[in-house]
Parts: C-alpha cells; structure tokens; sequence
C-alpha cells in the first residue's frame, strides 16, 4: 500500500526489456503515482502524492484492467520500430505487481 510517505519498491528477476527500464506510472488503491525507472535487482522510493487516474483515457483505461485492491504498474510502448503500424499509434503495457510477501 502506498500511503502519504510513499512507498519502496523492488524489482524482481533479470528480464532486461526495455520498457521495464524506463519510467512509467503506478496504479495503486485508484490513484496514480509516478514510476520512476528501475533497472532489474534495484529498488526505488515511490513518491506519497498522487492524482486520480480520469484525466487520461489509457490511465482510465488501465484501472477498469486491475481490481482496486491491486496495484499495476504502466508504461508507454515506442512503437516507432513496429512494421506497418500507423505513426500516431500509441500503446502501453500494463502489469499487475505481486503482493509484498
């Protein structure tokens, strides 16, 4: 849970893909917080303060995805380098976070 302190954060495993390398957005009790980048075995300190997720359409979007109780985390896709996908597509991954043991 992310309170008014923020929250500390860990990521798990090795997988080195990119986009869960960069900064992202974190979805947490129906608010959103900014995700800073972190790199596989690192840790890093997520702010308290937060907004509501209504005035963007993927982050409205991305809450109706995970239960209110679940937190996810939401990056940005650069779609540049997909083969006949128009230049103005937009995509994001989103990923729901394991509960702290």
């Amino acid at each position: 849970m992310i309170d008014a302190r923020g929250a500390r954060l860990r990521r798990l495993g090795r997988l080195t893909l990119g986009v869960l390398s960069l900064a992202g957005l974190l979805l947490a009790a129906g608010r959103v917080h900014e995700l800073p980048a972190i790199v596989p075995g690192a840790a890093a300190n997520v702010a308290g303060e937060a907004r509501r997720p209504a005035a963007d359409a993927a982050l409205r979007l991305a809450s109706t995805r995970i239960r209110i109780d679940q937190t996810a985390a939401l990056w940005a896709l650069d779609l540049s380098g997909v083969a006949g996908a128009p230049v103005d597509s937009t995509g994001w991954l989103l990923v729901a976070a394991a509960p702290a043991r």
